[in-house]
């Protein structure tokens, strides 16, 4: 399989101007990952002239060329930390950057609670660009917060209300730590994209970051681009039937049962436990913390396996955030693709893929 090509770009901070290009280095080591800070680590000779040039918070970007397609864009981040020391007896410089991403997890909700800034409802993107908004973009200098968060070029993209709704209050809590908890819960994928020289946009993407390939790319054992798959359903302790214990006490006390469609897998699947939620005396509330119960201790389904290279290629044939197939026996499940580590050193590439199983319904 013919190895991709890679080309580091670095930018100046102050003018965003381009500083240096590297078409070699001692190793390349990147980390992707959906909704969260990625982590790139970039080792060059120390004597090398352009170690001046990486200043705290320079632009770097991994352009990538996979065989048979075009270059695209990989990885862009801010160098935050330098290194310098002895390996194998020659002096190495590295850098360590931190995905556009970190911008957000620069910040923190600083307001108090139960205020227009910290209680928030609708749907996911709506929710999550209000918080990024009020913590990080032009919107963060208002007088009710502890101290002005607006993050220089930084805009957001305009709102489409996509996402499952979401209502909650947050407050003095981490910026990305919240809308990373949202997002989960209203399938809404977010990034941070570089549009300009010093320039950058945050943007959601609902019903995912990636494009929906389930179809088209699948990876098995027999296919020759999956190993060691290993396949289990663990439900030892699975519960099927929870019962809500809400305020009141004895004959008089609020209770609500919820049962699961697994119930019924087996003769004996019926399996009960206790919910307590002694503040509750609604049937909705009481139903919800049932329900909540069943959901937190269903069947647990794992499936991971790692990929190999074939006529499937990363960077061309599929991206961070894809939705794709994996298939083991007559086990077949579509699969998220969370995360992605590339390394490169000596000119040989090293490629690897996280991911999440998506519910059979998805």
């Amino acid at each position: 399989m013919e190895q991709a090509r890679y080309e580091i770009r670095l930018y100046d901070p102050t003018t965003g101007g381009l500083s240096a290009i590297f078409d070699s280095w001692i190793s390349l080591h990147y980390e992707k990952e959906v909704n969260a800070v990625s982590t790139l680590s970039l080792s060059i000779p120390l004597d090398d002239p352009r170690v001046a040039l990486f200043n705290l918070d320079a632009i770097v970007e991994v352009w990538r060329t996979p065989f048979g397609s075009a270059p695209y864009n990989d990885f862009t981040g801010f160098h935050r930390s330098p290194q310098m020391a002895i390996q194998s007896n020659k002096k190495v410089f590295s850098s360590t950057t931190r995905s556009l991403t970190d911008l957000i997890a620069r910040r923190a909700i600083l307001y108090p609670k139960t205020t227009a800034y910290s209680l928030k409802s609708g749907p996911g993107e709506t929710v999550i660009k209000s918080y990024v908004d009020e913590n990080a973009g032009p919107g963060a200098n208002a007088v009710s917060r502890l101290v002005s968060g607006v993050t220089y070029g930084l805009a957001l993209e305009a709102d489409a209300a996509q996402g499952l709704d979401w209502f909650g209050d947050q407050s003095y809590i981490n910026l990305l730590d919240v809308i990373k908890e949202i997002a989960s819960v209203t399938n809404v994928d977010f990034d941070v994209i570089r549009v300009g020289a010093l320039d950058f946009e945050f943007r959601c993407y609902y019903p995912q970051r990636g494009t929906d390939r389930r179809a088209s790319v699948i990876f098995g054992p027999n296919l020759g681009n999956m190993i060691d798959p290993v396949y289990s359903m663990s439900r030892t302790d699975e519960i099927t039937y929870a019962a809500a214990l809400g305020s009141g006490s004895g004959l008089t006390r609020h209770v609500v049962g919820a049962a699961a469609t697994a119930e019924s897998d087996s003769l004996w699947n019926h399996v009960e436990a206790i919910e307590s939620a002694v503040s509750e005396d609604t049937y909705n509330a009481l139903l919800a913390a049932a329900n909540t119960k069943l959901e937190d201790s269903r069947a647990q389904e794992t499936f991971t396996f790692n990929i190999i290279p074939s006529a499937k290629v990363y960077g061309r044939d599929y991206f961070l955030g894809d939705i794709v197939t994996a298939t083991f026996e007559t086990v077949i499940r579509v699969m998220k693709i969370t995360g992605v580590t590339v390394d490169v050193a000596e000119g040989k590439e090293s490629v690897s893929c996280t991911f999440r199983q998506l519910p059979l319904t998805a």
